[in-house]
């Protein structure tokens, strides 16, 4: 949301909302997201975390590359 309305340069409800359609590859905690061409379902990277002697382990990060309509 902060990036949609950097991007919108106001906050005018449907400035945000077409800024948001519109953001690409915008870094997040967890990674990155795209709603860009997505109808909505935004792209975003996914990790993939192990639980190994008690302890949460990181194995890798991967953005899917299908995504179904919702």
């Amino acid at each position: 949301m902060k990036a949609a309305v950097e991007q919108a340069g106001s906050t005018d409800p449907k400035a945000i909302a077409d800024a948001l359609a519109q953001l690409k590859d915008v870094e997040v905690v967890s990674g990155t997201i795209t709603y860009a061409g997505t109808d909505g379902v935004p792209m975003k990277t996914v990790s993939i975390v192990e639980v190994e002697n008690g302890k949460f382990v990181f194995k890798e990060a991967i953005t899917p590359t299908f995504i179904p309509k919702p």
